[in-house]
Parts: structure tokens; sequence; C-alpha cells
């Protein structure tokens, strides 16, 4: 256990991110006191956390941040974790690290925005911020454009564009794209509640 967190927290210092090395991380920790937030606040909080993190991570961890955004819209939808892991050539332990430590991030992020912290933006950064919050019920598609971006910037691009074309070919979908007869839309109670979850697990 020492030596995993000692992992955790050298691989944090190389990429600059603040992640909790405290031993046993319970469900309750992750999840803040969030009585009397507003709809329109919660939607703010999201959008900035978001857009946040697409900024400050690396490609491949972008690109698994933004995975399980849309598996939490689009449960139904989800690859695998050891196929993912495969195709982004990472053992299976090295992607659930890699997810751990994304997930602590994203918590951390929302901590500062839930005790009224500003996250710093660079343009491009606070334009996808500004569109999330004016748009919220077509999320899904917003981070569609954004994980099909990403996968251009991996080294293994190739491999995960193969895997979405063996999902389409076999079961007759291009992994996390919704149904053509039934486009999701966001509730932020219900997104809420499951990035809640999300970060507990």
């Amino acid at each position: 256990m020492n030596t995993f967190r000692n992992y955790l927290s050298n691989r944090a210092e190389t990429e600059g991110r603040v992640i909790s090395s405290q031993e046993n991380c319970e469900a309750h920790s992750f999840i803040s006191e969030e009585g009397g937030i507003s709809d329109e606040e919660k939607i703010r909080i999201v959008s900035q956390l978001i857009a946040y993190a697409h900024q400050v991570f690396y490609p491949r961890s972008r690109f698994i941040f933004l995975r399980s955004m849309l598996t939490i819209l689009n449960k139904q939808r989800a690859v695998p974790n050891k196929e993912m892991a495969e195709a982004l050539d990472m053992s299976d332990l090295a992607y659930r690290v890699a997810v751990y430590r994304m997930k602590q991030n994203v918590w951390h992020f929302r901590e500062r925005l839930l005790k009224s912290e500003t996250l710093r933006l660079d343009n491009d950064h606070q334009q996808m911020s500004n569109s999330i919050n004016r748009d919220f019920t077509h999320l899904y598609p917003t981070l569609s454009r954004f994980y099909i971006q990403c996968i251009d910037s991996l080294k293994t691009s190739a491999a995960v564009n193969n895997l979405r074309q063996q999902y389409l070919e076999e079961r007759g979908f291009a992994v996390h794209e919704p149904d053509i007869d039934g486009p999701i839309r966001s509730r932020i109670p219900a997104f809420w509640k499951k990035l809640s979850r999300w970060m507990a697990t």
C-alpha cells in the first residue's frame, strides 16, 4: 500500500498535480457538503471543472477523463477497462492507477470550486466552459466532439480507433456514440449525483 501511494505521489509531482496520499480514502470523503447549492451553481461548477480538467491533463489522462464523463452519461456504451488499457498500450494495473489518480484530481478541482476558488482557464477552455454552461442539456455531444479530437492526440490513436471500429462492426455502434433514436440530454441533478458516485468508486 505504501509503495502504491508513493508511486501516485511521485507521478503527481512529475505532472504538477495535487493528489491526496491519505490512506484508505473512503467513499464519504469524496462527497462534499452540498446542501443549498442551486442547479445553476452546479452547472457553473461542472462547466469549469470539465474545462479545467481538459486543460491541465496530458493527452492520455485527458482521454481517460473524457471517456469517463461519457460513460457517466451513457453507461451502456462503456468499453471494458481491460480492452481500453490494451488499446492505450497500458497494463491493467497502470490503467487503474491512471484512473485513480485522475479521479482524485477531479475531486480536488471540484472541492476548490465548491469553496468558491477560481480555476485559471486559458481562452480556449474558458470558451469551452461557457459553452457547457450555456447549453448543459447537450453536454454529451459537446464532450463527444472533444473525445474524438483527443483520440488524434494519442500515440495509440490507431489502436483506439480500431477498437471503436471493432465495436461498430460487431455490435452496430461506435464506442460512446448514442443511439440515433435516443439522443442523450443531460440534466444537472442526475449528472451531479453520478459524478459524485463516480469520484467515490
